[in-house]
């Protein structure tokens, strides 16, 4: 399908949409309000940061969302003593933000799937207008009541709607666009009504990649950019319809990271895989769009970076760097973090987790790395990303144990 722009469009903007509903202390789904994995917190202390609570949920690599002081995740009861996949289970958990009591739990039969690593849920819950949607690896779509935990409605999109699973099961997190909840599933994406569960559309049944779309606006026209397991694509979040096509082939389609939108100015759209793929800034049209750099300064394997005053700060592999997006030049590299994560504060604050459970606070400094505070909240692995949200920082580990942080200022 071909996406019709109307000519008389002079300009695009690539603007991160905003979920109006959410506050300024929410997080209500994955890469926070704006998509972008910043926070627009910075009334926040980066040293001596002290455990509010711990709370297990369970195997997985699920982050949180945050909304109206509640905390949503995902774990898995298979581990590595309970391996028997007929007696496996998924649960979505309610969290008291304050105290991280559990508030409810919703459960279901599923496998923890483990492949290279513990299993389990790599999806993040969607919290939108006072219900609850996720996504299991093996493609169970939830829509749960976010204060009772209540099914509203159930689907699963390989058994109906015949999306195939990729090989390391689904991992993009539900993303909610108006009446449609899309989701990384089939080849280029599925929309399903967010109210029933039916489906609006869909592009194709072929395994998808590993990350989410990214709401963004093409003139006056809101886009959606999928980096899918072959290509990063621009749809339509009606319709489906696909605008343009970039290719961008990795082994076995593990395309995991996001791609990130620049500001406004910019028109542009920045991608990162591993499998020696690289990253590439790609300039976007009304109807097209082109590679305008591609490098091997940044390789995406697991983790989505930040794009912050024009530099791109992540995870190169095993080494932190920070490369110029205008260019694609590298300014510094950093190792001993291994496969970690991060996020951001828009005032200029790294928020990184470390492979291996470290927390350190560092300035998004193009000159040179540049910690402030370093602490160890967890250990094991840790792949998931932190999250900022109302003064606290949320860390987790791949056996379940989640960890609240207070960065508020006392």
């Amino acid at each position: 399908m071909h996406c019709t722009i109307s000519a008389t469009l002079s300009a695009i903007w690539l603007l991160v949409a905003i979920d109006a509903n959410a506050s300024a202390a929410d997080w209500p789904h994955w890469r926070g309000p704006h998509y972008d994995g910043l926070s627009r917190e910075t009334d926040w202390q980066s040293h001596n940061l002290k455990p509010l609570w711990r709370q297990g949920v369970q195997t997985g690599f699920s982050s949180v969302g945050i909304s109206a002081g509640r905390v949503y995740t995902m774990g898995n009861s298979g581990s590595k003593t309970n391996t028997d996949p007929n007696n496996q289970a998924d649960t979505v958990f309610c969290l008291e933000a304050d105290s991280g009591r559990i508030l409810w739990r919703h459960t279901y039969p599923c496998p923890l799937l483990p492949k290279q690593y513990e299993g389990g849920p790599g999806a993040t819950p969607a919290v939108v207008d006072g219900r609850v949607y996720t996504l299991s690896k093996v493609g169970d779509v939830f829509c749960l009541d976010a204060l009772t935990g209540d099914v509203v409605w159930s689907r699963n999109v390989t058994r109906d709607f015949g999306a195939e699973a990729p090989g390391w099961g689904f991992a993009g997190s539900p993303v909610v666009w108006n009446e449609c909840l899309i989701l990384s599933a089939g080849e280029s994406g599925i929309a399903l009504n967010k109210n029933t569960g039916d489906l609006i559309w869909q592009n194709g049944t072929a395994p998808a990649g590993y990350s989410t779309v990214v709401p963004f606006k093409i003139g006056g026209t809101n886009v959606l950019a999928l980096l899918n397991a072959t290509a990063l694509v621009a749809l339509t979040p009606d319709t489906g319809e696909i605008c343009w096509r970039i290719p961008w082939p990795t082994k076995d389609g593990f395309n995991m990271a996001d791609p990130i939108i620049a500001g406004a100015s910019d028109k542009s759209i920045f991608v990162s895989s591993g499998y020696r793929q690289g990253a590439a800034r790609i300039a976007a049209d009304r109807e097209s769009a082109e590679i305008v750099w591609k490098s091997r300064a940044m390789h995406n394997h697991l983790a989505t970076c930040v794009l912050i005053d024009g530099f791109i700060y992540g995870m190169d592999y095993y080494t932190l760097a920070c490369v110029d997006y205008k260019t694609g030049e590298t300014k510094w590299t950093h190792r001993g973090l291994g496969q970690g994560s991060l996020t951001a504060s828009i005032d200029g604050r790294l928020i990184i987790l470390g492979e291996k459970g470290q927390l350190v606070i560092a300035r998004a400094n193009p000159e040179a790395w540049d910690p402030i505070d370093e602490l160890q909240p967890l250990t094991g692995r840790c792949w998931t990303v932190p999250v900022l949200a109302d003064g606290r920082i949320y860390v987790r580990n791949a056996v379940g144990e989640l960890v609240c942080l207070d960065a508020r200022k006392h």
